[in-house]
């Protein structure tokens, strides 16, 4: 199963919409990151709680996928128009 899904999002013709779905993930980590650190989800013993530091850490991490989503939307509009 772990192969066929393999095999259909690396075709040539699905990286955009993989590099998107990864992006996806990406800015998915940096919310939960964020909410964490600002008290919004979690448990209270953990090193990620109500800690400043993974506020900043969860906005660049959300900034990295934004980009990865943008290079996968990118992709996807260049090869519309190669079409």
């Amino acid at each position: 199963m772990n192969s066929l899904i393999t095999a259909l999002l690396l075709k040539p013709r699905n990286l955009p919409i993989s590099i998107i779905l990864i992006g996806g993930i990406i800015i998915g980590f940096g919310l939960v990151f964020i909410a964490q650190s600002s008290s919004l989800l979690g448990p209270s013993s953990s090193f990620m709680y109500q800690n400043s530091d993974w506020t900043i850490y969860g906005t660049e991490v959300v900034i990295i996928g934004i980009i990865v989503c943008s290079i996968g939307l990118l992709m996807k509009y260049v090869r519309r128009l190669q079409k």
